[in-house]
């Protein structure tokens, strides 16, 4: 008995990592002009390294509509969602603390005489909310980019003071809160004529 043919296109397996940026809530993405690889200007930051990546989970929690007089549904409708966006930040920093944590302000002292230079994280009540940013490369050698306008940091966080064991990391998941109709996912397919 002969094999099933199976129909690939390997130049559809991409690997690779993606750029994540950060910014206030409701920012717009780059210019189109912006080529992949170039750093996205301000207000967008840069997360920094990660230990293992950026992970996307999306749930959809769904309610079944049912008749009599059939087994399965007659309609599946969406109820909620949730959109979260994870990843272990390698740079152990206080903006990546206030990050972490959900939020807060960050004030500089200066070095003067007498005075050490210092920065101070003090947590905030309630969770900022920011922009997610993504960019990776796609199959034409282009950008994808994922734009969340508003996201705030939701997660369990948990660092690891070990001696000498790993590097310090700080565990961020950001969780969506915006309707998925303003997430967008644009991709580079050409250069402009």
């Amino acid at each position: 008995m002969a094999d099933p043919v199976v129909t690939y296109d390997a130049t559809q397996v991409l690997y690779g990592l993606v750029a994540a940026y950060t910014a206030p809530a409701n920012t717009a993405g780059p210019a189109d002009t912006v080529a992949i690889g170039t750093a996205w200007t301000t207000p967008w930051t840069p997360i920094g390294s990660t230990d293992s990546g950026v992970t996307r989970t999306l749930t959809r929690n769904t309610i079944d509509i049912r008749i009599e007089e059939q087994q399965l549904p007659v309609a599946r409708l969406a109820d909620t969602s949730d959109l979260t966006y994870s990843f272990d930040l390698a740079e152990d920093t206080l903006e990546n603390e206030k990050l972490a944590l959900g939020g807060g302000t960050i004030t500089v002292q200066a070095a003067s005489t007498g005075i050490i230079g210092k920065k101070t994280l003090v947590l905030s009540e309630n969770l900022d909310q920011l922009a997610l940013g993504l960019e990776g490369k796609n199959e034409f050698g282009f950008w994808t980019r994922y734009i969340i306008p508003i996201v705030s940091s939701t997660g369990t966080v948990t660092t690891a003071y070990r001696r000498v064991a790993d590097k310090r990391m700080l565990t961020v998941t950001l969780s969506a809160q915006c309707k998925l109709s303003d997430i967008s996912i644009a991709q580079m397919t050409d250069a402009a004529l």
